[in-house]
Parts: C-alpha cells; sequence; structure tokens
C-alpha cells in the first residue's frame, strides 16, 4: 500500500478510520471524530456474556492445580484460568470462556510477560526489581504503549487498598490477594473509566501474578529496566 501517512477506512471493520503511518496501519482508530487505540491485530473485546469487567468485580481463585475459575459478583463462573504448559522455556496460562474458547494466553519467558490474542502480541506485563513480595511493582503495556502500572505493598495487596493506575496516576482498577488454606483468591475490582480495551490487561493482569507466584519465591526480575515507565 503506497500511500502517505494519513487517516483511512479501516480494513478491519470495526472502525470508521485507522491511521496508516506510511508503511503500516497503527493502532489510532475513529469513529465520529473521536480518536482511540485499537491495535488491528486484536480481536473485538467480550461481549456482554463473556469475560469482561462489565459486572465491576472478579474474582479469580487459584487452588490446586486448576483450571482456576473465575466468578462474578454473585458467583457465577465465567471463564477459568488453566496452566498450558511448563518448562525450562517458562510457563503459560491461558483464560478461558465458559463456551471453551481460548480467549488470551499469557506467556512467561526470559523475554519477559507476553500477552497474546491468537498468535498476535496484544501486550506486556514487566515486573521491576521488587522482592521478597514486599513491594509489587508491575507495568502492563497495551499495542506498545504503556497503558497501566500497579506499585503496592504486600499489606496493600492484602487489605484491598492495590491500586492498578493508568499513565496520569488516574485510579483503573482495585487488587486484593487473599490467601486461604487452599490456595489464594485474587478480586479484581474497576474502578470509573476504565475504556473496554483494558478488558486485555484485566484478564492477563491475574494469569500474570499466578504465573509468578508459581515460578518464583519472590516478586523479583533480572536484566529489567525500572525506568520504563
Amino acid at each position: 500500500m503506497d500511500v502517505a501517512p494519513s487517516w483511512q477506512s479501516d480494513p478491519s471493520g470495526r472502525h470508521e478510520l485507522r491511521y496508516w503511518d506510511g508503511s503500516a496501519w497503527t493502532a489510532a482508530v475513529a469513529d465520529g471524530g473521536v480518536q482511540a487505540e485499537d491495535p488491528p491485530g486484536w480481536p473485538s473485546p467480550p461481549g456482554e456474556a463473556g469475560l469482561g469487567l462489565r459486572s465491576g468485580y472478579l474474582r479469580y481463585f487459584r487452588f490446586g492445580s486448576g483450571p482456576w475459575p473465575i466468578v462474578d459478583r454473585a458467583g457465577t463462573q465465567v471463564g477459568q484460568v488453566a496452566r498450558q504448559s511448563l518448562g525450562f522455556g517458562g510457563r503459560t496460562a491461558g483464560v478461558w470462556d465458559m463456551q471453551n474458547a481460548l480467549w488470551l494466553l499469557v506467556k512467561q519467558s526470559l523475554k519477559g510477560t507476553l500477552l497474546l490474542a491468537g498468535d498476535t502480541e496484544v501486550g506486556r506485563v514487566g515486573w521491576h526489581g521488587v522482592g521478597a513480595m514486599s513491594t509489587v511493582n508491575i507495568s502492563m503495556q497495551l499495542g506498545g504503549r504503556p497503558r497501566a502500572r500497579m506499585l503496592a505493598k504486600a499489606r496493600n495487596l492484602r487489605d484491598g487498598t492495590a491500586r492498578v493506575v493508568d499513565p496520569a496516576g488516574t485510579d483503573l482498577l482495585s487488587v486484593q490477594l487473599e490467601e486461604e488454606r487452599r490456595g489464594r483468591v485474587f478480586t479484581l475490582t474497576r474502578l470509573v473509566g476504565t475504556p473496554d480495551d483494558y478488558e486485555y490487561l484485566v484478564q492477563g493482569l491475574i494469569p500474570a501474578l499466578i504465573l509468578e507466584l508459581d515460578s518464583r519465591t519472590a516478586f523479583e526480575t533480572t536484566g529489567d529496566d525500572p525506568n520504563t515507565w
């Protein structure tokens, strides 16, 4: 496509316009004059009956060897997390809906923690030099751009005051980790203003935490840049 950088009709059909940078389609889209981001390889966020935080609340259970249920506020199971692989190359967990469709893969390796929809990388989770689970310092990217961060003490996770914020510092999600006799329960609560594309971040964050707890005695990373935010 030999076209100068410009707004063009979105070839995916999901939006009115998508920006062509002269060599490739970008994540920048527009509908009715309102700009947003939707990387061209991403599937649409789940519908009302799918995974997603439209109820404003989800709980992820981590008991035994899995699969581990995801439930809504009413206690109804809406999906599950299952470990896909375990080996020297890393660990992979999948997020499935109740129709047994794989919606997202979270792949942990020496290259980092990747969020994959099909074969397409939609995001990354970075761990930044924290230890002994005294502090959780995580940054999350979607479409190659910093979109969210959680910096919390272990006590914040236990008492439910841990917050996921956007680059401007606006609260997006609250996260709570409860230790039970059989394992752990993660509770995610959606705060006002979380856009739909953060569903990828939502569904990737908890499996990434599960993989981290599985593979390390502490939250810690080597070779990661603590200044990526």
